[in-house]
């Protein structure tokens, strides 16, 4: 049948295409979706089980029982940050922002700060778990259990163990012996008998149950409907959009709300096209408490904001299965449709995006506009015009001049289409059908191309071009804004008869009609950013670049930016078109034609957004934490290299991050693009990573990702410094102590030993000359031995009171000698010492040395000692032993100390009474 259409396509050369009949029930019309390909290679089997975390990631369970956790940007591998081991993960949960898991019978909790497992104690091996807004449960081989996650103990709820546990929103259900129970008060809820339950779901009094052979609705416990037969069904959602399905044949949205009735339609779309949902085996689905949709497949993760409800798209590759011709064209609207181009296929779209109809053109489509209820195709093949009612070509003779011209661009005033081809430029007025040929001069340089139109009837018409904007005027075209002022103009959009706005490759500028110029947003000299069209509504100016979409005040110019979703395999389309339209944006490139509501648009541009997290740290080049709470203080050794990966939920949607360590003396902002920072040897410390995301010329605000404390080394700490001063200060003392006490044992034991050598000497010498000490100190004392002969005739008693007198100082000066004699060698004895043994004070004593000495104790202590140092010096004894034993601590003091009082040094001495005692030697 087709080869026969195919014939006669080719024997009927006046028609040209072939008219496809689109119905608003065919699986093109699918919902918006932003999809997300696995990226891990640690990823090897399919995911059937994700847990999402608000506003931090998702985590995965893949059904080789390995866990990964999604942050946005990067896959995680939790085993090489945990070391958990190989067993295999059974099942996973997220519950009050922490993570649970069941592995060989246990339940386990993960803990951030020790990024480590902790096993929860339960009677019996764990079977299954699952949890409501309020609890968890978990089933064991025995009973069930209600888990506590401040305390970890688990409190038993039902004396049933259920063969399956299914979340909910309210209520936790079980199955046993072939009903369903409410775990919250134990009972039994809705009777199934024999089917193979995979899911359950609750709300309210309408129960969603899932089986091995589709979906079923039970309300009030009466089943109403089933759905989906023969289909495995594996989980269940329900939102404000429906009921959506997970099976082993695709995904499904049920529009039938709680109450109502309604078929289930499959939602389509393919793998390599970022808006349009992924995979063919739907294993899981996820319900954030923002409305957020996360579904996962065999191919990848899908997502679908709340807002998405409201974004309307007609993907190109519902025109053809061949990739090459989705390549977006052009868009133009009329009336309450548009009419799109893409290569060589052409289509209607109602107000809803529906398709109504479509041919396919000989010819591919370079450009097209509408004048006088008249579509105008430009190809390199020429100019031709088509009905945009019937999209069949209309039959009319054109100039010669466009009938094979290269059109590269068609744009259309309120009076004449404007036509470039290369550097040449037409103007054509399609009623009296008179074309002006302007050459490739036109703009005084043969280098010049029209971009764009704005007739603003009598004041002439604005043309964007290449080299800039000129204003054509009575036949004559007046540069008014060089391509140095403005760049390359892409865009034009008159918002009244005395402003301009212009969309150029250096930015977005505001022209008014008195020649001043302002600029909305400049791009600063980056050439990766480029703006593709730009339309305005009543109140703003929306300009469409490669990076996103920004939206400028038309009276107050405030900027506000929405960012594009990257995708690894997206390709920037050629053509790009936008226009306003109903409070509705059009937008349309490669991807499709999209329709948003203007206060959609607002919400993605100034709307909140998921902030920035950490998703993973890498300390000195190993994995070492992630999922970190930005705000109590990650401890790390001091020296420390880092590395920390930045993640933003759903995607990514800025392509650079700005970041900043405060704590460092230097604490400057740097920008990376891969979202990952590192930082190499910190210094202990405290330090707080703020962070910015940034995007074209959209900066965020200040955000603080995380905190820093590098721990001060075991030298630093104050502390330790001190104690170890203290314990080295101690050990010092302890050591001279043990010295010292080795010393003055040494010096008690010779002292002791020359006392009694000295005492010998003094038994051997004379009494008489015992007193040589005596003499030398004291003058008046002659002799220890002499007695005072009493002249007993005298009766004077002053005489005898006089010698009675002379006699005492005697006795008292007789055993002071005595005693200082005696402890001459203790380097200790002291003047109070001797006062203590002499009953007297050290005042007195002192002033009585004075009067009977007339000399101090110090005096008389050296003099003794220096003379029992002459007598061992005789005897040929060490100077330094001769030192120690006369009670000198110190031999230099004894040197100098006996040269002072002596004349000569203790060796010469020495030697001098050894040269003597030669001579005496000698003589005998």
């Amino acid at each position: 049948m087709l080869s026969f259409l195919f014939s006669l396509l080719a024997q009927f050369r006046a028609c040209f295409y072939l008219v496809m009949v689109f119905f608003a029930t065919t699986t093109f019309a699918s919902p918006l979706f932003y999809t997300f390909p696995y990226s891990s290679a640690n990823a090897t089997g399919k995911f059937k089980d994700i847990e999402y975390v608000e506003n931090k990631g998702v985590w995965l369970l893949d059904s080789d029982g390995k866990v990964s956790y999604y942050d946005g940007i990067h896959y995680h591998n939790m085993n090489a940050f945990t070391k958990s081991g190989v067993t295999p993960v059974m099942q996973i949960a997220s519950f009050q922002s922490s993570f649970w898991q069941l592995t060989d019978g246990q339940l386990q909790i993960y803990s951030n700060d020790s990024n480590q497992f902790k096993t929860v104690p339960l009677p019996g091996a764990a079977v299954d778990l699952a949890h409501d807004n309020h609890s968890l449960y978990v089933t064991t081989a025995n009973a069930t259990f209600r888990i506590s996650a401040e305390t970890l103990s688990a409190e038993k709820v039902s004396e049933k163990a259920y063969e399956r546990l299914f979340n909910g929103y309210d209520s936790v259900l079980g199955l046993y012996d072939g009903k369903l129970f409410s775990l919250n008060n134990g009972q039994d809820i809705l009777m199934l008998g024999t089917l193979d339950v995979t899911i359950a779901r609750a709300y309210g009094d309408t129960i969603w149950v899932g089986s091995t052979n589709g979906l079923a609705r039970y309300d009030d416990g009466i089943l109403v409907a089933t759905y989906l037969p023969t289909l495995p069904v594996f989980d269940i959602e329900v939102n404000q959009e429906g009921v959506w399905a997970a099976t082993s044949a695709g995904l499904y949205l049920g529009k039938a709300h709680l109450g109502q009735t309604g078929e289930f339609m499959p939602i389509d779309g393919k793998f390599d096209d970022r808006f349009s949902f992924s995979g063919r085996y739907v294993s899981d689905i996820e319900l954030s408490d923002k409305g957020e949709l996360w579904i996962a497949t065999e191919s990848g993760l899908n997502f679908r904001p709340p807002m998405a409800q409201d974004i309307l798209r007609f993907p190109l590759y519902a025109l053809s299965p061949n990739r090459n011709d989705e390549e977006f064209s052009a868009l133009v609207p009329w009336r309450d449709k548009y009419l799109v181009a893409a290569r060589y296929k052409l289509v209607t779209l109602n107000s809803d995006l529906s398709p109504l109809q479509s041919v396919k053109l000989d010819v591919e489509v370079e450009s097209m506009a509408v004048l006088n209820d008249i579509l105008w195709i430009g190809s390199a093949s020429g100019l031709r015009g088509y009905n945009p009612q019937t999209l069949q070509p209309i039959d009319r003779i054109l100039p010669v001049k466009l009938k094979r011209l290269a059109v590269d661009a068609i744009i259309s005033d309120s009076h004449s289409l404007w036509i470039s081809s290369g550097a040449n430029l037409y103007r054509f007025w399609p009623s009296t059908e008179t074309v002006i040929d302007f050459g490739n001069d036109w703009a005084g340089s043969i280098d010049t191309s029209l971009t764009s139109v704005v007739d603003m009837d009598e004041k002439g018409t604005w043309l964007g071009t290449t080299n800039g904007l000129y204003l054509y005027f009575d036949g004559r075209f007046v540069p008014t804004l060089s391509r140095e002022d403005v760049g390359r103009v892409n865009s034009l959009h008159a918002i009244n008869a005395s402003t301009l706005w212009l969309a150029t490759s250096k930015g977005i500028f505001k022209y008014g009609g008195a020649g001043e110029m302002s600029s909305a947003f400049h791009f600063s000299g980056r050439t990766e950013e480029v703006v593709t069209c730009l339309t305005a509504s009543n109140a703003q100016v929306f300009a469409i670049t490669n990076m996103g979409t920004y939206a400028v005040g038309t009276e107050t110019e405030a900027l506000s930016f929405a960012p594009q979703i990257k995708h690894r395999n997206h390709l920037s389309s050629r053509h790009y078109a936008c226009t306003t339209d109903n409070n509705r944006m059009i937008m349309a490139g490669d991807e499709g034609v999209f329709s948003i509501p203007l206060p959609v648009l607002e919400i993605m541009m100034s709307g909140e957004r998921h902030n920035p997290t950490t998703g993973a740290i890498h300390l000195n080049g190993h994995p070492w934490r992630f999922n970190i709470s930005p705000t109590e203080p990650l401890e790390v050794p001091n020296g420390a290299s880092l590395m920390v990966e930045v993640g933003q939920l759903p995607f990514n949607q800025f392509s650079e991050v700005v970041y900043r360590l405060e704590g460092e003396s230097h604490s400057e902002w740097y920008a990376t693009k891969d979202h990952r920072l590192v930082f190499s040897a910190l210094e202990s410390g405290d330090y707080t990573l703020l962070i910015k995301l940034k995007e074209g010329a959209k900066e965020t605000a200040e955000f603080q990702l995380m905190r820093i404390q590098v721990k001060s080394s075991w030298y630093e700490r104050v502390g330790v410094m001190v104690a170890l001063l203290l314990l080295f200060a101690l050990m010092l003392i302890a050591s001279y102590r043990r010295k010292h006490a080795a010393v003055r044992e040494q010096n008690r034991q010779l002292r002791s030993t020359v006392h009694r050598k000295v005492a010998v000497i003094d038994k051997q010498q004379s009494d008489v000359c015992r007193s040589n000490v005596l003499v030398q100190t004291q003058q008046f004392i002659e002799c220890f031995d002499a007695e005072v002969e009493y002249d007993e005739s005298t009766p004077d008693k002053a005489a005898v009171a006089g010698v009675q007198t002379q006699k005492d100082s005697e006795t008292w000066a007789r055993s002071v000698l005595s005693e200082i004699q005696y402890n001459f060698h203790d380097p200790d004895y002291s003047l109070a010492i001797l006062a203590k043994t002499l009953y007297s004070s050290e005042r007195s004593l002192q002033r009585r040395f004075r009067q009977e000495f007339n000399a101090t104790f110090k005096d008389l202590l050296i003099a003794t000692r220096l003379e029992n140092a002459k007598r061992m010096l005789c005897q040929g004894d060490k100077i330094t032993d001769v030192a120690v034993s006369c009670g000198f601590n110190e031999p230099s003091y004894f040197t100098k100390s006996f040269k002072a009082r002596f004349g000569v040094t203790p060796s010469q001495f020495r030697d001098g009474c050894e040269a003597l005692e030669e001579k005496k030697k000698s003589v005998v």
